[in-house]
């Protein structure tokens, strides 16, 4: 299951067996930005230096 905005290729997907989005919708961009600082900011944080990965989340949540 998940929601989708074909006119601007906007998707969420869903929690298992539910209609509860995993996040926000995002276009290819903005997936491509997502998928960027996971992959050179946060993962590194809690696979690379010791963070529990709800630890990184909640310390980036602050800031917002």
């Amino acid at each position: 299951m998940c929601y989708l905005c074909k006119y601007c290729d906007s998707y969420v997907g869903c929690h298992n067996n539910t209609r509860e989005p995993l996040g926000t919708m995002a276009n290819n961009e903005l997936r491509q930005w997502r998928m960027k600082v996971h992959n050179d900011y946060l993962d590194p944080l809690w696979q690379e230096r010791g963070m529990e990965r709800r630890e990184v989340y909640q310390r980036l949540e602050k800031h917002f």
